[in-house]
């Protein structure tokens, strides 16, 4: 059997367009929520020192209330924005494969898993996590792209 290269248009399941990529408005919402992450820490320890000055103690309960809201609305919001931005810089699967002459390397995993946090996150410096999924693809470039089969009925 010769070694055939797989294209888009040989592969042995159908190909469910996902919306377009864009990359730009994916930059410029990741860098909103960047900017509306920091502003909003800057704000509030502006806004505590201002508050724990004039009121003592019952303005530091009160800035530490503050905090608890800020890090139950704003820091989760701003995080997914993050993440969204992320994903719409993502490559689309027909661009990665088409450029390629390896054969692509196929990830089996449970569909449990889709939401499975990278296990080094918690060691890093960053804010968003990354996925597991992400890592060990970054992982098996080296072998060839990483294609990965979605949920059926999911696009």
């Amino acid at each position: 059997m010769a070694n055939k290269i797989m294209t888009i248009d040989t592969l042995p399941f159908p190909i469910i367009r996902a919306e377009e990529r864009r990359p730009v408005a994916g930059w410029l919402l990741s860098s909103a929520a960047w900017v509306g992450l920091y502003g909003s820490a800057a704000l509030w320890l502006a806004v505590t020192a201002l508050i724990i000055e004039a009121k003592g103690f019952i303005g530091f309960v009160f800035a530490l209330g503050m905090f608890g809201l800020f890090y139950v609305t704003v820091f989760p919001t701003m995080v997914r924005l993050i993440l969204r931005g992320r994903k719409m810089r993502s490559p689309r699967a027909n661009d990665i494969l088409s450029g390629q002459s390896r054969p692509p390397v196929v990830l089996l995993r449970s569909f449990e898993d889709d939401d499975l946090i990278d296990p080094s996150f918690p060691t890093t410096s960053q804010i968003a996590p990354g996925r597991y999924e992400e890592r060990l693809a970054k992982a098996l470039s080296a072998v060839g792209p990483s294609v990965a089969l979605g949920r059926p009925g999911e696009t």
